[in-house]
């Protein structure tokens, strides 16, 4: 079983931290989340201006959840075309 890491992460700019119990080779991934979080929140505040701090997080997060599951569609595509160019080879070279 993994070690359980206890990290402290500011996911809004000059707001508190919050602890999270992560294993411990989940670390760098949680990190670089919270860094994308972090560089979209001030994206979006830059845009618009007038919004709360609560709805900017909102459109963050389904903008993350968005692209992520947009990435997760790409990368099942990829495999399957990759798996079909290797189907067409191997048939074409049976007699």
């Amino acid at each position: 079983m993994s070690e359980k890491l206890s990290i402290n992460l500011e996911l809004i700019p000059g707001f508190r931290k919050f602890p999270l119990k992560i294993e411990a080779e989940e670390e760098p991934v949680v990190r670089e989340i919270a860094e994308k979080l972090r560089q979209k929140f001030v994206q979006y505040k830059q845009k618009f201006i007038d919004v709360s701090d609560l709805e900017i997080m909102a459109m963050v997060a389904l903008d993350m959840v968005r692209t992520a599951r947009k990435n997760d569609a790409q990368s099942v595509l990829e495999t399957v075309s990759r798996m079909s160019e290797q189907l067409k080879s191997y048939l074409k070279q049976q007699p």
